[in-house]
């Protein structure tokens, strides 16, 4: 899945690079398609969703404490210094989804297909959600316009305004009697309308739950919202890979990230062997890590000196749940839906529902990772999962950051709630953080390199040159 060649891939460079348009004049091939129909559009749209959600998670696991770095080009990423090496997510959300989505909304539009169109705005809203969450201020209104090649920055508010919109507008463009059905081009559900309007809710229902901060927080249209989302893991939206190259797991050797610079993070590891999580150690730890030569589980704190370990006692990222060449994928799952609920159900002050959302997502996860029921059994009963009376928001939140591996909502998590020990236990900052940032955390990723380099009025702006910008608060991080 690393290379996927796009019809409108060219016009979307432009967008950024503000190269002359008489280049399509003078190149313009002239026994070249211009244009195709929906169906032709979808599957590599839905596709790249899942490969620029795996960018936008390669650009947090390091903040997350998930991965440690362990190439030494990469040195400065989990220090902070360096993280405009992992911020190419800006970009793949233009360039591999936002060119196609944008066409193929709008020839759907034109033939009256609307469920292409409804599709297309959930794909929008979900893939622009990842990107405002990672950055804050985004192209919207100029985004992806062949007569703009230097676009205007919107802000997170008036953006997250429009993502609201688009998932309301997907109802009702679902509800409409479509020209062409969706089928098995859609890789996600084969068609089944249904399931898309969960998935509508659920996005929608994420992204409400981000404004924990806000005054206007409301738990109970969250909880309504998920009422009408993801009922089983059949609802789940994802794609399981063939594991031949290009067809692989984004985080698998063959896939389309460079894994290889990543090593498991001591935090993420101990956390499975139970340390800050009731000293209970996971079943699930032997099925997303590999133990070392010696049989010990282990992660590392500078993935480029191994702690100062013979590095065959540091088990290998590969081969595991997630990081398979066959490895599902998923842009958005059941137990990401029980753990909004069991939070916003906690915030609205109803823990029997909080811990029944609670327990639902751990057996959820349990289950998906093949543990046997016996050891389901145990961990449910252990002092890992808790009791209703005991629930607490950092149980829900430890167990959320176990069952999203590698996603990036995440990092989401960890800002709103301001990277406290109180909600993830034992979570410091890294040694030698950015100087830039004085002692605090960080909360954006820095701007795109391409936007430095051709729209660069646009990222003085919003500040982006300055040396502490990525200790700037994005909007709902702030009251």
């Amino acid at each position: 899945m690393k290379k996927i060649i796009y019809i409108f891939f060219i016009v979307s460079i432009f967008m950024f690079s503000g190269c002359k348009k008489d280049f399509f004049n003078i190149n313009a091939d002239p026994n070249g398609p211009t244009r195709t129909t929906p169906d032709k559009m979808l599957t590599n749209v839905l596709r790249q969703s899942l490969e620029m959600q795996g960018t936008a998670g390669y650009g947090a696991v390091s903040i997350i404490d998930q991965l440690a770095t362990q190439r030494p080009s990469h040195a400065n990423v989990d220090n902070w210094v360096g993280l405009g090496i992992v911020n190419y997510s800006f970009q793949n959300n233009y360039f591999l989804v936002g060119s196609n989505n944008e066409s193929m909304m709008k020839w759907a539009a034109e033939e009256s297909s609307w469920h292409y169109v409804g599709v297309g705005e959930v794909i929008k809203a979900i893939t622009y959600g990842y990107t405002t969450d990672l950055f804050g201020e985004i192209y919207y209104d100029e985004a992806i316009k062949d007569e703009i090649v230097q676009p205007k920055f919107n802000t997170q508010e008036y953006v997250y305004q429009k993502l609201f919109e688009l998932l309301d507008d997907a109802i009702l463009q679902f509800d409409k009697t479509s020209t062409r059905p969706l089928g098995m081009e859609d890789v996600f559900f084969n068609g089944d309308i249904a399931k898309w309007k969960k998935l509508a809710n659920a996005a929608k229902a994420r992204l409400l739950n981000h404004l924990s901060k806000k005054a206007a927080y409301d738990p109970t249209q969250i909880l309504t919202l998920i009422d009408n989302s993801l009922t089983s893991r059949n609802d789940d939206a994802g794609f399981t890979y063939s594991g031949n190259y290009p067809d692989a797991n984004a985080w698998a050797p063959d896939g389309a990230l460079p894994s290889s610079a990543k090593t498991w993070d001591k935090y993420f590891i101990d956390l499975l062997k139970g340390n800050g999580v009731g000293e209970v150690v996971d079943p699930r730890l032997p099925k997303i890590a590999n133990p070392g030569s010696d049989g010990v589980y282990r992660g590392v704190v500078n993935g480029i000196t191994k702690d100062g370990l013979a590095p065959d006692l540091v088990g290998s990222l590969w081969g595991k749940f997630y990081t398979d060449n066959t490895s599902p994928f998923w842009l958005f799952t059941y137990e990401e839906v029980k753990f909004i609920e069991a939070e916003a159900a906690f915030n609205a002050s109803n823990k029997a529902r909080a811990y029944a959302a609670y327990i639902a997502g751990i057996t959820s996860n349990l289950e998906r990772l093949g543990v046997d029921q016996g050891d389901i059994s145990a961990y449910l009963a252990s002092a890992a999962a808790q009791n209703s009376a005991s629930l607490t928001v950092s149980n829900i939140m430890v167990q959320k950051y176990i069952a999203l591996t590698f996603h990036p909502e995440l990092w989401t998590d960890m800002r709103r709630y301001d990277y406290s020990n109180s909600v993830y236990p034992n979570l410091a900052q890294p040694v030698g953080a950015n100087p830039a940032l004085g002692s605090e955390w960080v909360r954006r990723l820095p701007p795109f390199s391409t936007e430095i380099d051709y729209n660069r009025m646009q990222v003085e702006s919003i500040g982006g040159l300055a040396p502490d910008y990525i200790a700037k608060r994005v909007w709902w991080d702030q009251p």
